[in-house]
């Protein structure tokens, strides 16, 4: 018994983890990462106004990362990081906002010195979270506190950290560049607005391979230089796939088990039906144990209603990287030579610098542990159940064998003892 409630808070456990990885995860879900530097007024609108230009964008966002020091009236500092956004960034990170309301698109438009801080940031000031409508300075600027949110201490969270100090982290509106119609572009305060962005583009579902070559090459076009697009979408795509893999193998697992339960309490059944028959009419033994027999039919639809129903809700497809799909078949040394780039290219694990790239990476090498852990926790927990040297795989095709025996069937049609007294007679 011990054994099994082990087995059982294994999966639980197992279900929880793989619902606080999957769920961040799924934010970024169709969504294409780009980071470049941009030097002026036309290179900051081709980014920001693609949307418009492509009808398979959903949504759009950019900001900007910085470091900085907060300070109140008091004199109090705090070394802060900080991201200049559009107003957009929030339908990416999913933030909690536990106070107040996050920067808007017209924060960005109005060039209104709204900010959002940390829970740890409104305590460090303010003692407490209820402090919506005062000011606070960011690099001896004032802002306006809009909002207070909640820091993503889950494990994904803290592993996508892609600084290594405990520091807070506030949002601003992005300094809004001028067009050069209305200011001089090499004016000091427009040129403020310029730098390294992060821009992210959500795009119509099912559309990753499609789009991403050809938004590159437009970027690429248009800017004159090479602009890299990171597909998001594929790497979060690839890790749900793993994810679905592992609640599949879950089902399975359970699946087999029941169907064991159902192979014993079948053979007690088929006992008793030949037990009585030994002593009853066929009829009779049916009227005497209609009440079982019925209750034994609907726990067994019931049952197999069940593993139906979460069999066609788990099945899952297949994603495959187009990298490793060879253009003949039969050409063994182009197949080896794919998966060798393959293999390379998924243990090849390079510094990210944003969050989103981070969590996408970690969240997939989290699933691989936990595959693993939950494939060798199963066979463990079967060796255990089964109670037999042979392997799993001799047990189950032996199973398949001994669900229904020949002689079982046949002993439902043979007559009783009173039957055949009666033909004679």
């Amino acid at each position: 018994m011990k054994r099994h409630i082990i087995f059982i808070l294994l999966i639980i456990l197992s279900t929880i983890v793989i619902g606080k990885i999957t769920n961040p995860l799924s934010v970024l879900q169709s969504t294409f990462l780009i980071q470049e530097n941009l030097s002026n007024y036309d290179e900051f609108q081709l980014f920001k106004d693609y949307k418009q230009v492509n009808n398979n964008i959903l949504q759009s966002t950019m900001y900007k990362t910085n470091t900085g020091m907060l300070s109140d009236k008091l004199g109090a500092n705090l070394n802060v990081r900080y991201y200049e956004v559009d107003g957009t960034i929030n339908d990416f990170l999913n933030l909690k906002i536990i106070k107040g309301r996050f920067i808007w698109p017209e924060d960005y438009d109005n060039k209104v010195n709204y900010i959002v801080i940390d829970e740890k940031c409104a305590i460090k000031f303010f003692l407490n979270s209820e402090c919506i409508g005062e000011k606070i300075k960011l690099n001896n600027k004032e802002y306006l506190i809009c909002g207070v949110y909640k820091e993503d201490n889950s494990m994904l969270g803290m592993l996508s950290r892609t600084y290594r100090d405990d520091s807070s982290l506030a949002f601003i509106p992005i300094e809004k560049p001028t067009s050069p119609k209305d200011e001089d572009d090499t004016s000091s305060q427009n040129q403020k607005a310029f730098g390294s962005y992060t821009i992210l583009y959500k795009i119509r579902p099912g559309y990753g391979f499609i789009l991403n070559k050809g938004m590159e090459n437009y970027f690429t076009q248009n800017m004159g230089k090479e602009v890299i697009l990171k597909n998001m979408d594929y790497e979060v795509r690839n890790n749900i796939q793993k994810v679905s893999a592992l609640k599949f193998i879950i089902f399975l697992v359970i699946a087999i088990y029941i169907l064991i339960w159902l192979y014993r309490d079948f053979n007690k059944v088929l006992k008793k039906i030949k037990k009585d028959l030994e002593k009853n009419y066929t009829m009779q033994m049916i009227k005497n144990n209609k009440f079982f027999f019925i209750s034994k039919l609907f726990i067994y639809s019931f049952v197999l209603f069940v593993l139906i129903y979460f069999y066609d809700k788990l099945k899952f497809q297949i994603i495959i990287d187009p990298d490793i799909i060879p253009s003949r078949l039969i050409d063994l040394n182009e197949i080896q030579a794919k998966l060798l780039n393959y293999i390379v290219k998924m243990n090849t694990i390079p510094n990210y610098a944003t969050k989103f790239e981070a969590m996408v990476k970690n969240g997939g090498n989290i699933i691989n542990y936990l595959v693993l852990f939950i494939f060798t926790s199963f066979l463990f927990y079967f060796n255990m159940v089964i109670k037999y040297k042979a392997s799993i795989l001799n047990y189950v095709k032996g199973l398949l064998n001994k669900i229904i025996s020949i002689d079982d069937i046949k002993s439902l049609f043979k007559r009783t003892p009173k039957s055949r007294r009666y033909r004679h007679d």
